[in-house]
């Protein structure tokens, strides 16, 4: 093995980093201009620069053992190297500084340990190398290969993969719209169809896009900011996850919590009864609603019909937009919105008013197989039920939401139906300009007396000859008006605001903590009459006015203490004759003993005032539900008595004046001295 002291001079002398790039760079230069050279026995040094004492020693004495090298070298590196770095340091540190002269030694120290592991390291590769392919031509052709890769190694640059062409971002921005459009076909679709179809193309483009631009997709989806954005996205996912289960577990475990004061958003006793019934019927109601999208009324019916649809499964509901599906509007016969229309089988209801009490009444008509008739009497130049509803005089709302509630509404005219039918349920007479003959008054108390039921609402001072009859069942009409200057419409003295009784149910319906509220226009009062009065007649006050109001009977409507009194008064009564009673009654000329009430119950209920049922009036206040359910009493559809759903009444919050005081003093006082003073604070620092 030759030696070459020249190079190993070379060697011991570098101080470079020998793992710097441009460093192996120039080595791997150098061997490659030794190894094109002839094989020669080393030049002896040069005759004019011959090496210093200390170097020629060593290396004269160096043998061919690598032990013997790496001894060499260390002692090389101890003594000259070093020394002839750190002698300016040492001129510039002579005198007493002796503490930079320790760290000195500390680094020289460090330093010498650092080349000595170099060198040895280099040592070892170049035994392992001799040893392996020996000093020939294979070993130089081994250190030029390895030294090579070594350079292109460091020469090597990062080419990023080509970006997706057009196309490609084309193909993948359709499929990403396709997946988003097949689950939406998913949601608002039945037919399953269009979104497998949409979900196809969609998984088809993303393939191709992802087959295409392999490498760009691989090298996006292992760089640093993908793996960050991939644990973002997870997180995102499982958060989706989570709240698409507890969305799966709520719809499949569906339950409803009213957390209001009264209950306002839970259906009333009755409602809940008549759901049962469709249920246990297993009777399928469609129920449709007539309502355009603009206008705000969409999220009220929604909201309504939830509380229906959460009991029960047989009641399908569906918006229908009237400016779209025209040729089904008029198909149904809708002409005014929003409706709701109730159908089953061929019986149908519709209501125009969004409220349960609406609602469950239409659930309960659509179920009766046959409509109670109701009879409003005609030939006495009576207000006309079949009038136009925008005509103000006309009973046409009323007789409108008869028909809602499943009434067949008739006319009727005595003296051509010969009487009144026994089919009738109510008799409803209306403020008659001209009296009854006494035929028809006959014809009257013959159907009240075998168990029909009547409602007369009359104008002060006319009872247009039902005085008769009224007096059978001991209500008498006064003739006045009830005025009242303080509880009152508007400041009209002559309509009065009033209050239904609390304890019957037609003024206090189930589900209501008041009783109705009412406005009867220049009505009269009512008092009690005992002449011709049927023994076993029951009679209860409906309505009654406050104590602020008085009877007028003069043209002058202003009180006077001297003359009047202000007192609370009768505005409307109920007689009843129970079933099966024996009386003895006045029919024609003749007293007889006839038996009243077969089969049924015979009521009559009586308002001194006709006007709070005309179109002008029957929306102020509960006058719509207190005739609706007088007329539902009578026919004995209890089950049709309007609700008044329970709201939730705001619940102020009650302070006293020492805890008023506090919230002053923290909130006025305390608190913007805090903030002041912390901000003096903080400036007082900063100085």
């Amino acid at each position: 093995m030759t030696f070459d002291p020249e190079k190993l001079r070379e060697s011991l002398l570098s101080t470079a980093d020998e793992t710097d790039a441009e460093e192996e760079v120039r080595e791997t230069e150098q061997s490659d201009e030794e190894i094109l050279k002839p094989a020669a026995s080393p030049d002896p040094p040069h005759h004019h620069e011959a090496p210093p004492e200390n170097v020629r020693g060593r290396l004269i004495g160096a043998s061919d053992d690598p032990a013997g090298r790496l001894t060499a070298n260390l002692t090389q590196t101890q003594e000259h190297p070093v020394n002839e770095k750190i002698e300016p340091k040492q001129k510039l540190d002579s005198g007493d500084k002796n503490e930079e002269r320790e760290t000195l030694d500390a680094l020289r120290s460090a330093l010498v340990s650092r080349q000595a592991d170099e060198q040895a390291e280099k040592i070892e590769a170049q035994r392992a190398r001799s040893e392996k392919f020996g000093t020939g031509e294979a070993g130089k052709i081994y250190d030029k290969n390895s030294k090579r890769e070594k350079r292109e190694k460091n020469k090597r640059r990062y080419v990023p993969p080509p970006p997706p062409s057009p196309l490609s971002k084309l193909a993948i921005f359709g499929g990403a719209v396709s997946l988003c459009a097949a689950v939406i076909a998913a949601i608002l679709t039945e037919d399953p169809k269009p979104a497998f179809a949409l979900a196809f193309i969609g998984i088809v483009l993303s393939a191709g896009f992802i087959s295409f631009n392999r490498l760009w997709v691989k090298e996006n989806l292992t760089s640093r900011s993908t793996r960050y954005g991939a644990n973002v996205a997870i997180v995102i996912l499982s958060l989706l996850g989570i709240m698409i289960l507890v969305n799966v577990l709520g719809y499949k475990h569906y339950y409803r919590f009213d957390m209001s004061s009264r209950k306002a958003h839970t259906l009333t006793p009755q409602s809940l009864q008549v759901i049962e019934d469709i249920n246990r019927a297993g009777e399928t109601v469609t129920i449709i609603a007539f309502v355009p999208v603009e206008g705000g009324y969409r999220d009220e019916v929604q909201k309504l019909a939830d509380k229906y649809l959460y009991l029960s499964k047989n009641l399908k509901f569906s918006f229908v937009d009237p400016d779209i599906k025209r040729d089904l509007t008029e198909s149904k016969g809708i002409n005014r919105f929003p409706s709701i229309l109730f159908e089953l089988g061929e019986r149908r209801t519709v209501i125009t008013d969004i409220d349960e009490a609406w609602f469950t009444s239409a659930l309960i008509g659509v179920r009766k197989t046959e409509s109670p008739i109701v009879s409003f009497l005609s030939g006495h130049n009576e207000p006309n039920p079949y009038g136009d509803k925008h005509d103000e005089n006309s009973l046409g709302l009323l007789r409108e939401r008869l028909e809602m509630e499943n009434f067949q509404v008739n006319i009727l005219r005595i003296p051509e139906a010969n009487g009144v039918p026994p089919e009738t349920k109510v008799l409803i007479v209306v403020n008659p300009r001209s009296s009854l003959h006494q035929m028809e008054i006959e014809a009257i108390k013959e159907y009240m007396l075998n168990g029909g039921s009547m409602i007369c609402l009359l104008e002060p001072g006319n009872d247009a000859g039902l005085g008769e009859i009224l007096q059978l069942y001991g209500i008498a009409a006064n003739n006045d008006i009830v005025l009242d200057d303080e509880r009152n419409f508007f400041g009209e003295i002559s309509s009065p605001v009033l209050q239904g009784n609390f304890k019957h149910p037609i003024t206090s319906p189930p589900g209501a903590e008041d009783g109705l509220v009412l406005v009867f226009p220049r009505a009269g009062s009512l008092g009690l009459s005992t002449m011709n009065r049927l023994p076993d007649i029951v009679i209860d006050s409906l309505v009654r006015s406050h104590g602020s109001s008085w009877s007028e009977t003069s043209d002058v409507y202003e009180f006077d203490p001297e003359v009047n009194k202000k007192d609370s008064l009768n505005m409307a009564y109920i007689a009843s004759v129970p079933p099966g009673s024996t009386q003895t009654v006045t029919v024609g000329d003749e007293q007889e003993e006839i038996e009243t009430g077969a089969p049924g119950i015979s009521e009559l209920i009586v308002v001194n005032d006709a006007s709070f049922a005309l179109n002008a009036n029957i929306d102020r206040y509960d006058n719509s539900d207190f005739i609706l359910n007088a007329i539902n009493h009578l026919a004995m559809n209890e089950d049709l008595i309007a609700l008044r759903t329970p709201t939730d009444m705001p619940q102020p919050m009650e302070v006293t004046k020492a805890q008023a005081r506090v919230v002053f003093v923290f909130s006025v006082l305390l608190v913007p001295l805090f903030v002041a003073g912390l901000g003096g604070f903080v400036w007082w620092r900063r100085r």
